[in-house]
């Protein structure tokens, strides 16, 4: 609920305009966009009738029972041909929006008097600008200016709503709140000498004994001119006597000058090419032109669409109260479950808040709590030359149950309630136990947070799903399903430690999940056996794995 203020505002901006369809098209029906409604907020005004609005409208995916079927199948499966995985055609065939359907909402938003309106190529989504009169005659909401804090944004006062000859497949209207957007996750320590290497985290985390993911290709999202990060990633391969590779970089909207998130997307690139063996088959940075929720949605979607990574990094979180509220949730979700059945493995950072990304309200980061990604958190971590000692749970780690995704199939029984739990893994986070990386050119530290953490876990996946052929599927399920016999040999268990509201403890735990991965003892299918010891994969597809001992 809003404050007394904020209500008496809503209501004079909505008498007289809350009534029946604008446009003369049948009644309004609801879509998953809620009113603003932050306690925490102040709402300062209406919007003018001519300010700027830029937004998508997420169209519901067809067949979804069907999905939802074909996904827990694939997600079961030891490998992803088992699950029969999909190609972004099928997916658009079977289960994106019609293209009719696409078109009649760009016409209707066309004669609210939005300007630039277009489906993306998957139909999965409309992408308009307007004013606020036109979002008002398009979702029958009022805008107002809000504030929290020095934060400012704009909101949308009622439900977004469409005529029920529309809404029967919109799903949400996303960028009506942006009081809230994406941030990353990435924290610096000054004046602590140099940190861990990043190539050191794959000694550390057990991955020695594995080839390089040379035939992975791994994608990252980002935001902004990516210019000096290609030219640090550049310096950080010939430090490292790395082969060259050359990142492609696909833009999801207008190209930005912004810099300001340089060291996350140098984190990310040359944490997840490090951890992958220093060789990968191809990067691609899927770039956002700001962090507000309607950029990064088409971001994401530009990865799933294309379905050329396999293993693709997020180090970016939102409070999951506001993704929810504002459609972000509704929307998103659904395009990572076409990642999931397409075999594509998001990895996402779990937040640097502790237990409390939402306070003064529970709640956790999103995505990290949808149940189609691999939510990442933080650990601090200790190690001697490379070699692993142990690890406690970092202070700053996310992790908790989401208030908004209900609990996957393959945490029931092991996370305790009925929601979400995050996250399933976790990895050095904690700056004070971070890396230096290339910044500029020069050295920078020490760098960490979960932004540290979630490129760890991508980089192991890609040499994992390398060695493996590329033929392995989103792992929840697997992960989940180990054997108490076997899961001690699996992962570091994390028992440690506490992130404010949790504390970490033997099994899986709001702090670290499961903890970090050994990856020296983990086949993934998910199978168990030490490396050197597997002669096959499966039948006629060997195992690609070096001759060197693990022992």
């Amino acid at each position: 609920m809003l404050n007394r203020s904020s209500r008496v505002a809503l209501i004079a901006a909505c008498a007289g305009l809350c009534a029946g369809p604008a446009l003369g098209e049948d009644a309004w029906q609801p879509t998953a966009t809620r009113a603003f409604a932050d306690t925490t907020a102040t709402v300062e005004g209406a919007l003018g009738p001519q300010e700027k609005v830029h937004l998508l409208v997420a169209l519901k995916l067809r067949n979804r029972a069907a999905l939802d079927a074909r996904v827990g199948a694939i997600v079961h499966s030891r490998f992803s041909a088992g699950g029969t995985t999909l190609r972004p055609d099928e997916a658009k065939a079977r289960y994106a929006p019609d293209a009719s359907q696409a078109q009649q909402v760009v016409a209707y938003l066309v004669k609210a008097g939005f300007a630039d309106a277009h489906a993306t190529q998957n139909n999965l989504f409309v992408v308009a600008d307007g004013t606020a009169d036109a979002v008002h005659s398009a979702f029958n909401t009022p805008m107002s200016h809000v504030r929290r804090g020095k934060k400012t944004g704009i909101a949308n006062m009622a439900p977004a709503q469409m005529p029920a000859s529309l809404a029967g497949f919109v799903q949400s209207v996303v960028g009506l709140q942006t009081l809230d957007q994406f941030h990353t996750m990435n924290r610096r320590v000054v004046g602590q000498g140099a940190g861990l290497t990043p190539a050191q985290l794959a000694s550390i985390y057990g991955a020695s004994g594995l080839l390089p993911a040379s035939t992975a290709v791994v994608g990252i999202i980002a935001e902004g001119n990516l210019a000096p990060t290609l030219s640090d990633l550049y310096t950080f391969e010939l430090q490292n006597g790395y082969p060259g590779l050359t990142p492609a970089v696909v833009y999801s909207g207008a190209q930005s000058n912004d810099t300001s998130g340089q060291v996350e997307w140098n984190l990310d690139s040359q944490t997840l090419l490090a951890v992958a063996g220093g060789q990968l088959a191809g990067m691609i940075f899927y770039v956002a032109p700001t962090l507000n929720d309607p950029d990064v949605t088409l971001a994401y979607n530009a990865a799933v669409s294309a379905d050329i990574a396999k293993t693709i990094n997020s180090s970016l979180g939102v409070c999951e109260t506001s993704a929810v509220s504002d459609g972000t949730v509704a929307a998103e979700d659904q395009l990572f479950e076409l990642a999931v059945a397409q075999g594509q493995t998001i990895a996402t950072s779990a937040g640097d808040d502790g237990s409390a990304e939402c306070a003064p309200t529970p709640g956790q980061d999103y995505p990290a709590s949808s149940p189609y990604v691999i939510g990442v958190g933080g650990t601090t971590l200790t190690s001697s030359n490379g070699v692993y000692q142990s690890e406690t749970a970092w202070a700053d780690g996310g992790g908790g149950p989401s208030v908004v995704e209900a609990q996957p199939y393959w945490q029931s029984g092991i996370v305790p309630g009925s929601a979400r739990g995050v996250p399933d893994v976790a990895f050095d986070g904690d700056p004070n136990t971070g890396v230096t990386i290339v910044m500029n050119g020069a050295p920078y530290g020490l760098v960490g947070g979960t932004s540290l953490a979630s490129p760890i876990f991508a980089g192991l996946w890609a040499r994992i799903q390398s060695a493996a052929g590329l033929r392995l599927g989103f792992p929840a399920d697997q992960i989940y399903q180990f054997s108490r016999t076997q899961r001690p040999l699996a992962f570091h268990d994390v028992t440690t430690g506490s992130n404010g509201g949790y504390a970490a403890s033997a099994g899986w735990d709001f702090t670290t999940g499961f903890g970090s991965l050994n990856a020296a003892n983990v086949r993934m299918g998910l199978d168990l056996l030490p490396i050197g010891a597997i002669a096959e994969y499966l039948v006629g597809n060997p195992l690609h794995v070096s001759t060197k001992s693990t022992k």
